[in-house]
C-alpha cells in the first residue's frame, strides 16, 4: 500500500485502455505515454498495461506502507527516496525496493510531461467495460474515477515477493526533451507541406484531450479546406490533427472525443502516438510526412523492437 502525500498538478491511475467502445462514444484512454508506463511496469515485474500512478509535470510525493518493487519511467532527473531521514539515491533505470515507511518524490519536470510509478502487482483500480484507466470527464475507471490527492492509500495487488531485478538496457533508455518531432500522414501532399513546412508549438490550451498547434508565421492553409468540407461529423483518433475555423490545427490526444465535425487534416502515425504524452504548453513540434504503407512499416518494426525488452507490449 502507498499513500499520496502530495500531488503537484495532477496524477492519476492508468492502466488498461477502453478498446473497442468508441461506437458507444467511449475515448480510448490509457496512458499518455504508453511506452514510459511499459517500461515502468517491466521494472515492477508486471505486464506492460498493469494499473500505475501518472504523475503530470510537477510530480508528487508518495509514501510506502509496506515493503514494496517498484519501477519508474519518464523524463526523470534524480530519484531520492527519504529512509528514516536518510536520503538515498537510486538509479531509476532498474527495479527499486521500497521498505516500510520509505518516502519517494517525484520532482517537477524540466523536460517532457509525465512519469510513471508502478508497483509489482500493479494498483487495484475500479474496472469500467474492458478498461481500468482514469477518464476524469466521465469520472470512472481509476480511483473512483478521480484525480489522486493527499491523503489517498492505494492498494496493491500482490504482497511483496521475490522477483528477478530488471534494468532497462542502454538502447532502450528513451530520451526526453521539449523539442518534438513525429510523423504524419497528411490528408494529402498539399495538407502534409503545410504541417511539415512550418515550425510548430504547444499553446496554452493542451492536456490529455488534444493540444493547440501555434505557430509564430505559418504558411496559408489553402481555404478550400474549409469551404469544401460537408461539416458532417466523422470519427476521430488519438493524433488526429483537425482544422478549426481559428486557423490554429488541434492534435486530439488520448481522451479526445470519438467524432468530430472539424476538417480532418492529418493523423500522427501509430508508432510515435506515445511521443504526444511528453508534450506539453510552450514545447515545439516539427512534423514530418510519411506515406501509409511507411507508416504500417514503421509501427512494425518499432513494435518488434521493443517486443524484445517488453514482450506483451501492444501499442494503438
Amino acid at each position: 500500500m502507498i499513500e499520496i502525500i502530495s500531488i503537484g498538478l495532477l496524477a492519476t491511475l492508468q492502466g488498461k485502455a477502453y478498446r473497442g467502445n468508441r461506437h458507444l462514444g467511449m475515448p480510448h484512454c490509457g496512458p499518455a505515454d504508453p511506452i514510459s508506463m511499459a517500461i515502468a511496469n517491466r521494472l515492477a515485474g508486471n505486464a506492460y498495461d498493469a494499473v500505475s500512478i501518472e504523475f503530470s509535470i510537477l510530480g508528487g510525493t508518495i509514501k510506502a506502507h509496506s515493503d514494496i518493487i517498484i519501477g519508474l519511467a519518464g523524463p526523470i532527473e534524480k530519484i531520492i527516496i527519504d529512509r528514516d531521514g536518510i536520503e538515498l539515491n537510486c538509479d531509476h533505470y532498474s527495479s527499486i525496493t521500497l521498505m516500510k515507511g520509505d518516502i519517494i518524490l517525484i520532482k517537477p519536470l524540466r523536460e517532457g510531461a509525465h512519469i510513471y510509478l508502478s508497483v509489482h502487482g500493479g494498483f487495484v483500480a475500479d474496472h469500467y467495460w474492458d478498461g481500468n484507466s482514469t477518464f476524469l470527464p466521465a469520472q470512472i475507471g481509476g480511483y473512483g474515477g478521480k484525480a489522486l490527492q493527499r491523503g489517498d492509500y492505494l492498494e496493491n495487488n500482490k504482497n511483496m515477493q521475490s522477483i528477478d531485478t530488471v534494468s532497462v538496457p542502454e538502447r532502450y533508455r528513451l530520451s526526453y526533451s521539449n523539442h518534438h518531432v513525429m510523423r504524419i500522414c497528411g490528408e494529402n501532399d498539399r495538407i502534409g507541406d503545410y504541417l511539415s513546412q512550418n515550425d510548430w508549438y504547444i499553446g496554452r490550451q493542451g492536456s490529455r484531450i488534444g493540444y493547440e498547434l501555434l505557430s509564430n508565421s505559418p504558411s496559408e492553409l489553402d481555404k478550400s479546406v474549409i469551404t469544401d468540407y460537408d461539416g458532417l461529423s466523422r470519427a476521430v483518433f488519438a493524433g488526429t490533427i483537425q482544422y478549426p475555423p481559428s486557423g490554429n490545427p488541434f492534435l486530439l490526444g488520448v481522451d479526445a472525443q470519438t467524432t468530430g465535425g472539424y476538417p480532418i487534416i492529418g493523423h500522427v502515425i501509430r508508432a510515435d502516438r506515445h511521443i504526444m504524452g511528453q508534450i506539453k504548453s510552450g514545447d515545439s513540434l516539427r512534423f514530418i510526412t510519411q506515406k501509409p504503407r511507411e507508416a504500417r512499416r514503421v509501427y512494425e518494426n518499432k513494435l518488434n523492437m521493443w517486443r524484445a525488452f517488453i514482450p506483451d507490449l501492444y501499442l494503438d
